[in-house]
């Protein structure tokens, strides 16, 4: 008949109780360690050793002891650091931590960090706080103000990729964060909505924008990345529109274009006939002459 968790709780109870009684009949360490190396190869305990190999410790409490970790380094904490403290090998704790983070909603794992929801939460009111100030705030400056890495985790790919460990960070579980993000920042989208209305004017304007001239007057540090996202976003908005780089055009432009490149077709068709036609004339002219001379010749 299998033991039940039951059964296995009143032996330990058991073993605790004879272990701290004065009797003659106490184990000794040797006995219990014995006791412990049974319950384990007939798999009704599941263990994690210590680094030394002197002290063994359930699944179940490895769990909580990563939880208390994290909320003992108020709300954020490396898995190496807490692999460290609990004296574990590192992959018994990622473990622990990525099923704590799959049955707790109060955890998450980012770039090898565990993350309690009151740490991430102080994170989205200061980000905000910060946009409401700024309007923007770009990832290096984010990395140095929250002492993340620069090497930051990455997301699925794409312009968006490099900004995977803030943005999961900021966004998960928080859909009233109105925050856009381009390849090296992350702004307000009533700052984003600004840009687009300001590159929209501009190729209105003149039917070709540069992205970047259009925005000079915000004194926004975009990257080449951030001026593309920007290009692309702007003419998928809008039918009529065209990006290329950073720089987006109109329909109207490749009308114009086409126009002046028949025109300029025309104008080399006419140049080339006008000079085939002299060719032939002169050609003509010198046989004129070739047959004016033969006969010259002949009477000579």
């Amino acid at each position: 008949m299998a033991a039940t968790w039951a059964d296995i709780q009143r032996l330990v109870s058991d073993l605790q109780r004879v272990q701290l009684s004065q009797s003659s009949k106490k184990l000794s360490e040797a006995n219990c360690v014995e006791v412990v190396s049974k319950l384990i190869q007939r798999s009704l305990i599941d263990v994690v050793f210590t680094r030394d190999g002197h002290s063994y410790i359930t699944q179940k409490h490895l769990a909580t002891e990563v939880r208390n970790e994290c909320v003992a380094l108020g709300g954020r904490a490396p898995l190496t650091d807490i692999a460290t403290s609990l004296n574990v090998d590192l992959e018994h704790v990622e473990r622990a931590a990525h099923q704590l983070a799959s049955e707790n909603t109060e955890f998450k794992i980012s770039g090898g960090e565990l993350f309690a929801e009151e740490y991430v939460t102080n994170l989205q009111n200061g980000l905000r706080t910060l946009l409401i100030e700024n309007g923007y705030q770009t990832l290096s400056s984010l990395c140095k103000h929250w002492n993340l890495s620069q090497k930051l985790g990455l997301s699925d790919g794409g312009s968006n990729a490099k900004n995977g460990q803030v943005e999961q960070i900021i966004t998960q579980d928080n859909a009233d964060v109105k925050i856009e993000t381009l390849p090296s920042m992350l702004l307000s989208t009533a700052l984003l909505q600004q840009c687009s209305t300001a590159v929209k004017e501009a190729v209105h304007e003149t039917d070709v924008c540069d992205v970047q001239s259009a925005l000079q007057s915000l004194a926004i540090p975009f990257d080449d990345a951030d001026l593309i996202a920007i290009s692309e976003q702007v003419a998928s908005s809008e039918s009529g529109l065209h990006s290329a780089g950073t720089h987006i055009f109109s329909d109207r432009i490749l009308s114009k274009t086409i126009e002046r490149l028949g025109d300029r077709i025309d104008a080399w068709a006419h140049e080339l006939m006008s000079r085939i036609q002299q060719e032939r004339k002169g050609t003509q002219q010198q046989k004129k002459v070739v047959e004016v001379c033969h006969p010259l010749i002949l009477l000579e």
